[in-house]
């Protein structure tokens, strides 16, 4: 064997360029792991580090224990052919040790979920996987209930789906048996089936206030109590809050007395109004906001929204409201928009769709910049930064062939097409107007020349 190869950090170097697709590369992981001890551990870490069924990991059981359950020569399920000793455990945790990542599949051949139930009896440990970090629940039609095996200690992202309102009960295991989780998505069904069982919820999320890890939360909000459980995490920094509740807005909760480290806050499907309402909410100062908000937004709103920004101007780095203008006029937000941008001397990002505005020449920072503005406003700009321009070229211009011309690529490159034809319109005015400037500009300096000081005079 070469030296090189006991270099630890080459092996891993190697093996990892396999490892980017460990699907694509199967076959040559497991080839790399029976080529040379210095190379087994690395790649059998590289094969076992992500799963999605539990499947492979009972292969690796003495081959007496099971029996395939075929269905048109499908395999659908195992059947023990005997009791699950303790022992025969001992060998599959040599590989289930390694596997960092679980995404369920929907179709991973276990279908049924006796063999969970199987499972959850004989464990020793209560968990399949001792070293798993990141869980992801969320395309097996079986449901939740089958997640309990997976519940190891060193888990610190989740993410799953609550269909029932039993499913609730599981994640009050949560604190129990993961204590290490920082990072956790409910993704709940439609708000007309969840608002069915939200009474069930009050007192399922007390589970959440015990959570003392946890950083991040993403789910929708049902309503003010399960707000102010979530609020009340003193080390929440990210929270995604989806269809925040109306109740929100008639809530007697003091201002600043909920979220005292959030730092980052992302809000879909919800009201300007609500989401105000939540930033008055917070006691920690925010670096980014994003606000997706597809319905229309007055500008009153947007006003209200950016005064309660206000207090967070010293830390704010990420602005982004996504509304509909609905046609009406926006001045009125802009103009509040500029004013408190001024006091935003942070700002790196910037996205404002549904609003006009000016407000970047007052973030000198600004990194990123999202707009939505007209044509005449793109070509404003040009000629004000290269006065004598008149014509101008994109990568829109190449007219697409007959068979590409109906895909949908195709046609959002039609619409560019069609707004930078309009661009071109103007610049040759715009380039006009900037000579006749200069013009005015010049004559205005002849008519007013310097005045003269005499000699000895100060």
């Amino acid at each position: 064997m070469h030296p090189c190869l006991e270099i630890p950090e080459l092996v891993e170097n190697i093996v990892s360029q396999l490892g980017q697709d460990p699907e694509k590369n199967l076959g040559s992981l497991a080839a790399l792991a029976r080529t040379a001890r210095v190379l087994q551990d690395a790649a059998l870490d590289a094969l076992w580090r992500t799963q999605s069924s539990v499947l492979n990991v009972l292969r690796c059981m003495p081959s007496d224990l099971f029996e395939d359950v075929l269905v048109d020569g499908v395999l659908t399920s195992l059947t023990p052919r005997r009791i699950i000793l303790a022992s025969d455990w001992n060998k599959i945790y040599s590989y289930a040790a390694r596997v960092k990542t679980f995404i369920a599949h929907p179709k991973d051949g276990l279908s049924g979920t006796h063999i969970f139930q199987i499972l959850s009896l004989s464990l020793p440990n209560d968990y399949i996987y001792p070293n798993l970090t990141d869980l992801y629940w969320t395309d097996r039609e079986d449901g939740l209930p089958l997640i309990r095996p997976l519940l190891g200690p060193k888990i610190t992202q989740i993410t799953v789906r609550c269909s029932a309102p039993l499913h609730l009960s599981l994640l009050s295991l949560l604190p129990e048996r993961c204590p290490s989780l920082e990072d956790l998505t409910i993704d709940f069904p439609d708000r007309e089936t969840m608002a069915g069982w939200t009474s069930n919820a009050h007192s399922l999320f007390d589970f959440v206030q015990e959570l003392c890890c946890i950083t991040r939360v993403q789910m929708d909000i049902m309503d003010m109590v399960a707000l102010k459980h979530i609020g009340r995490l003193p080390r929440l920094e990210v929270l995604h809050a989806e269809g925040l509740p109306d109740d929100l807005l008639t809530s007697r909760t003091a201002q600043k007395s909920l979220f005292p480290s959030l730092r980052h806050l992302h809000s879909k499907d919800s009201s300007i109004a609500s989401v105000t309402r939540l930033v008055t909410l917070c006691s920690a100062t925010l670096e980014s906001l994003t606000v997706d908000c597809e319905s229309y937004a007055p500008p009153k709103s947007i006003k209200r929204l950016l005064a309660a920004l206000e207090s967070h101007h010293s830390s704010l780095t990420d602005l982004e409201i996504k509304c509909s203008n609905d046609g009406a006029d926006g001045s009125h937000a802009n103009g509040s928009l500029t004013q408190m941008a001024q006091a935003w001397p942070h700002l790196q990002g910037l996205v404002i769709t549904g609003l006009e505005s000016t407000v970047a020449f007052h973030c000198p920072n600004l990194e990123r910049l999202e707009m939505e503005v007209d044509t005449t406003d793109i070509a404003h700009f040009i000629s004000a930064v290269f006065p004598n321009l008149r014509s101008v070229k994109t990568a829109f211009d190449a007219k697409p062939s007959a068979a590409n011309e109906a895909s949908e690529e195709e046609q959002t490159k039609l619409k560019y097409r069609r707004g930078w034809k309009e661009v071109r319109m103007y610049l040759p005015v715009l380039a006009k107007v900037r000579a006749e400037e200069r013009r005015w500009a010049q004559m205005a300096m002849v008519e007013s020349p310097s005045p003269v000081t005499e000699p000895g005079v100060v």
